[in-house]
């Protein structure tokens, strides 16, 4: 999933050698970014074949130390290519497990076409992301907001400018939502850091890679290095603590702080030693963990702290209970 604060790339890489995208993960870094949202496609068009594949891609940013997560602009049947954009987000998903797929106005009032990416990836494995209109209910997004919602695991508003600020979580309430923030006024007033202060999620993306590393920089460090003691929790310091009185301390601590996390998510206990550290991958080998109500985190030493896959892990013990 799409955790901490992430960084979209746009348009600017499509011509990018290996190395730039190896200098971008480098810079992106250097700023506390921790995903890196690359486009691979735009509509039916896969991009990066003069440098060996999205693939190779992914995997040069990934060896930085930085999550990538592909993402592809989807015009729908706008140029009778949905077929086409809709056998992209299969690969990609069935390939790196995660997608954002970018719907915007081609997409408005289109719900058939969102009818059709619902049934399509309906049961398939992997996690499917969309960006599109902060402000759906002004985009005539409503029906395609509804038609799509089955399949979307998470949703990504672009929210550039005060006005979205004020309106994107009402109008995406009840559903997951990892909020966009723009950098610059482009599009209008636009007061980034107190909309990312203000952002209830477990994660938030910026846009774009070039603001971010330029005039913006600044402000890019100063919303990443925002500390969020969740709603209702202590923090001394040293332990933080959720409203049970529950402690996390350490590693776990700093994920908790730095990954904009859900308040309602409470330890249910202290980390403890593990081995292995996930019984569903014993390759991971010893560490330790910790379960909240809705996430376990867990630390090996090659690893640093990261969330489980909870889901995974719990079938490996529903397998294996004795009835």
């Amino acid at each position: 999933m799409i955790n901490g604060t992430s960084l979209f790339i746009g348009v600017e890489s499509q011509g990018w050698t290996l190395r730039q995208f190896q200098d971008a993960a480098r810079k992106a870094k250097a700023l506390g970014i921790s995903t890196l949202l690359v486009k691979i496609a735009d509509g039916v068009n896969v991009w990066y074949d003069h440098i060996g594949g999205w693939e190779h891609v992914l995997e040069t940013i990934e060896a930085q130390g930085i999550l990538p997560v592909p993402y592809t602009y989807n015009y729908g049947d706008k140029f009778r290519g949905l077929q086409s954009e809709i056998a992209i987000l299969k690969d990609v998903m069935s390939t790196e497990g995660i997608v954002v797929a970018d719907m915007e106005a081609e997409w408005n009032d289109q719900v058939s076409w969102a009818n059709t990416v619902a049934n399509a990836l309906k049961g398939h494995s992997g996690i499917f992301g969309v960006t599109t209109w902060a402000d759906p209910n002004l985009q005539n997004w409503q029906g395609v907001l509804q038609a799509l919602n089955p399949c979307v695991d998470v949703w990504m508003p672009q929210v550039y400018t005060d006005f979205l600020a004020s309106v994107y979580k009402q109008q995406f309430a009840g559903l997951s939502v990892v909020p966009v923030f723009g950098l610059g006024t482009d599009f209008g007033s636009n007061d980034v850091v107190r909309h990312a202060k203000d952002a209830q999620s477990q994660a938030i993306a910026l846009w774009e890679y070039q603001a971010a590393i330029g005039a913006y920089a600044d402000i890019v460090k100063e919303i990443v290095g925002m500390s969020k003691v969740p709603a209702g929790w202590s923090d001394d310091g040293q332990t933080l603590r959720g409203p049970n009185n529950k402690p996390v301390v350490l590693g776990f601590r700093d994920f908790v702080l730095n990954n904009h996390w859900n308040a309602d998510d409470w330890p249910l206990g202290p980390e403890r030693g593990v081995n292995p550290v996930e019984q569903s991958n014993i390759s991971l080998g010893g560490g330790t963990a910790q379960e909240f109500r809705m996430t376990r985190l867990c630390w090996t030493k090659t690893r640093g702290v990261y969330k489980s896959w909870i889901g995974q892990e719990l079938k490996w013990y529903q397998d294996r209970r004795i009835t």
